[in-house]
């Protein structure tokens, strides 16, 4: 396969400068890793005209990244991760969660492209293996078993059992980003501090609160018991970063984490917002079938996830430390949410947009308020 024959990931017209950059130039860059793949004899690499890849295909998701799927000619397969930021992060969230036997695509490869060598935020690689069920086809994504009710359940229960071995990586490092994650520029020694670190980067005061409602929240988290080591957490955990592998017996593998050192709540509390989030717009909306599909579904995964986490962690939740790490991912997606490009979106994409949104600062209220008129006593209740 030569250098034209590899496909450029899609384009869009929103994207920033530095990703349409790293897009249209992901062929060559692929083509460098390649050849790096062949000096270390991870593949053949006979020919410098040709790419000794049978098959390559670009995978959907993410929009800070280029990412393929490769299948040289040997019968191996690959993903091809091409981003600037977040690739060290990844690669060592990856290789401490194999220390714990949680089961992830093991790195074969990883760096900055040789081009980018010596440029400031240079082009980073990574190279997995490529994820395939039992039948040697790709494995299906988590979230492609949503509406089948027994099969998700028995996933859901599979991702609570990985889950808490993720969280089981313990590290004496400082809460916050790392490596070359976003934030690794502003460390915590206390997971408080993180928390209104995030409140801050997202301009709580946009969703309608005042400096003196933020200031009052932030004054009551000394007051809640959080961990003084955080562990790492993958922090975009679901349906949606799970790989099946196999559905008799069911067997996952956990991937694409947007990887912090942080309080395991951070995890869990993605979990309830997803859940309650849901529930939200279902009884905000109760003749939205869709929504009344999805709350049925979502208590299923949710169910079923969290009862098998508690079983292998022993967790007794403390609500008040569950809603602190609650408000911090409400404000994450209601950042997310506000920045889509509404104007490119149809009427009915749009209208279900704003009703998340009203959804989202529901949700964000109600922890709000919880913790504001909750006493410390409420953790053992």
């Amino acid at each position: 396969m030569q250098l034209k024959d590899v496909p450029v990931p899609e384009i869009g017209p929103k994207m920033r400068p530095e990703v349409v950059e790293l897009r249209r130039n992901s062929p060559h860059y692929l083509f460098e890793v390649a050849k790096e793949l062949g000096d270390r004899k991870i593949i053949s690499f006979a020919c410098a005209e040709e790419i000794p890849l049978s098959n390559i295909d670009v995978l959907k998701g993410g929009v800070a990244s280029s990412c393929y799927w490769l299948d040289d000619k040997d019968g191996k397969s690959f993903v091809l991760k091409l981003r600037r930021r977040g690739v060290d992060a990844e690669s060592e969230w990856i290789r401490v969660c194999e220390t714990k036997d949680v089961k992830v695509p093991h790195v074969k490869l990883s760096g900055v492209i040789p081009s980018e060598q010596g440029v400031k935020n240079p082009v980073k690689y990574l190279v997995l293996e490529g994820i395939k069920n039992s039948k040697g086809e790709r494995a299906k994504l988590g979230v492609d078993f949503y509406h089948d009710p027994q099969i998700l359940a028995a996933i859901s229960s599979k991702m609570g059992t990985e889950l808490a071995k993720i969280h089981t990586t313990e590290t004496d490092k400082p809460f916050g980003g790392y490596a070359d994650i976003w934030g690794a520029d502003h460390p915590s020694d206390k997971w408080g501090d993180w928390l209104h670190y995030q409140i801050d980067r997202n301009h709580m005061q946009n969703h309608g609160y005042t400096p003196e409602e933020i200031s009052t929240l932030k004054s009551t988290f000394p007051s809640i018991a959080f961990p003084e080591r955080g562990v790492y957490a993958h922090v975009d955990f679901g349906l949606h970063n799970v790989l099946v592998t196999s559905t008799d017996p069911i067997d996952v593998v956990i991937f694409d984490p947007n990887p912090r050192i942080a309080d395991p709540y951070f995890d869990i509390a993605h979990q309830y917002n997803r859940m309650e989030s849901k529930k939200l717009l279902h009884a905000t909306y109760p003749d939205n079938e869709k929504y009344a599909k999805t709350w049925a579904n979502e208590q299923i995964y949710f169910s079923a996830l969290m009862t098998a986490y508690q079983k292998s962690t022993g967790l007794q939740l403390d609500p008040r430390r569950l809603a602190a790490n609650q408000i911090a991912k409400c404000l994450d997606t209601l950042s997310y949410e506000k920045s889509l490009p509404l104007a490119e979106l149809s009427d009915k994409e749009r209208e279900e947009t704003y009703q998340r949104i009203d959804v989202w600062k529901k949700l964000l209220k109600g922890k709000v308020n919880y913790l504001l008129h909750s006493s410390p006593s409420a953790a053992s209740n």
